[in-house]
């Protein structure tokens, strides 16, 4: 949390607690869990202030300002340990359909689905039975929302009592007040709805580059902009000399390979059984093709198939979920398949048939007759684990393993090691006078 968020009615803000946490830890913890024991807040420690924020100019209507809720850090902690409670569970009681707010899993699922369900729908033109979509839109869904049937809904799910009541007082004891001139007025006190706190803020970037664009290459006139160096160079990250500026097009395919990367690994069983189902039910994503009428989720999709291609490998454990053939699993970044020619009958060979039958370790005799110099090479740098796992994916391009659009990104941009890295480090660090 950021040490200069604002502060709730107590005064105190994000910094206050990180500076003098040796003091207030102990009293911190002990609030925690006197309510996780009994259930119990002190009087005014759930009260809020609500600051409206104006969204244009000249406000005139309640419409042209936004509510900013401000919280006692104290609550914002607690409710956090609840919600890292309740969040382990959340996937095992709620719809694969429900993709937001659930761990692994991610709002641009539904998005996925909902492309091609209506790419679907704009292909039928035959057949007696119609399909048809609706579009529901609830307005002011959080705050129209009843406490008792948060409650009622809680104990349809098996929720203990203690935990729903725990809920219940947590989110019925609230109260706000509201500023003013920096003076503060009224209380209300709610009898339903739940707080929200939703900053809403994305795809702004292509009108800042724009801006900077007509800015910085301008040219012409009296404000004709700066004559900076060129984009690709801007775009360099700091360490060898650029600004760290990101190039649109590279970086919207790394973000599709975030979802690429989910569906290989499976993360959302719903997603992956429609996308397998509809474009590569025969093969995987690795070697699925384009298709005849593709939607544009699919072909966008698909602009990210290369790069996951020379990042994704197979880690090898039992070696018998990895086709030896049309799987990545050298640990190469140039290429991740296997370059020898396949034998007649072994195409749709196992990896394990590398392996020596119980023993856990690879079998010389048979890389000498299948695999050429480099392949047996790659092949022996593989450790085979002593215990029995399965195989699975893993991202060569990070050290733990684990896809990044960071690290997806650069990989599409090609950045270079620089031997000025040094420098440029020292020089961004530099304390100058602003």
């Amino acid at each position: 949390m950021h040490p200069d968020k604002a502060s709730g009615p107590d005064g105190f803000n994000p910094a206050f607690y990180q500076i003098y946490w040796d003091i207030v830890h102990v009293d911190l913890v002990q609030f925690c869990r006197n309510f996780m024991q009994t259930g119990e807040l002190p009087a005014g420690v759930n009260n809020a202030r609500v600051c409206l924020i104006p969204k244009v100019k000249e406000p005139k209507t309640m419409g042209d300002l936004r509510p900013i809720s401000l919280c006692n850090l104290l609550v914002q902690i607690l409710s956090k340990i609840m919600a890292n409670r309740i969040k382990k569970i959340l996937g095992s009681i709620v719809s694969d359909r429900q993709s937001a707010f659930i761990e692994g899993r991610l709002l641009t699922d539904n998005a996925l689905i909902a492309f091609e369900i209506n790419h679907y729908m704009q292909r039928k033109r035959q057949g007696r039975i119609g399909v048809a979509g609706v579009k529901l839109d609830i307005s002011k869904a959080y705050d129209r929302l009843e406490w008792s049937f948060v409650r009622n809904m809680m104990e349809k799910f098996g929720f203990s009592g203690v935990w729903i009541d725990r809920v219940m007082q947590f989110i019925s004891s609230v109260s706000y007040s509201f500023l003013h001139n920096g003076e503060e007025f009224g209380c209300v006190v709610p009898a339903r709805g739940l707080r929200q706190g939703d900053p809403i803020s994305p795809y702004i970037y292509i009108i800042i580059e724009k801006k900077m664009n007509s800015y910085w290459w301008g040219g012409r006139g009296e404000h004709g902009g700066i004559r900076w160096m060129s984009w690709d160079r801007l775009c360099e990250v700091k360490e060898v000399g650029g600004l760290g500026f990101r190039k649109l097009k590279e970086f919207n395919v790394a973000m599709l390979a975030k979802q690429a990367w989910r569906l290989i690994n499976n993360s959302n069983p719903l997603v992956a059984a429609i996308m397998k189902a509809r474009y590569y039910a025969n093969t995987d994503f690795l070697n699925a093709k384009l298709g005849s009428n593709p939607s544009y989720m699919w072909r966008s999709i698909m602009e990210s198939q290369e790069v996951i291609k020379r990042g994704c490998r197979r880690k090898i454990g039992d070696g018998r979920d990895t086709n030896m053939w049309t799987s990545p699993w050298l640990p190469c970044i140039e290429n991740g398949f296997l370059t020898s020619n396949a034998h007649v009958g072994f195409q749709d060979a196992a990896v394990d048939g590398l392996m020596i039958e119980g023993q856990k370790k690879w079998d010389i005799e048979v890389l000498n007759d299948i695999c050429n110099e480099r392949d047996k090479n790659l092949i022996q740098q593989i450790h085979v684990p002593c215990r029995k796992i399965r195989d699975s994916w893993y991202w060569l391009l990070d050290d733990k393993g684990e896809f990044s659009v960071k690290s997806c990104y650069r990989q599409l941009r090609g950045e270079r090691e620089s031997q000025d890295r040094g420098f440029w480090k020292k020089l961004w660090s530099l304390n100058l006078p602003g």
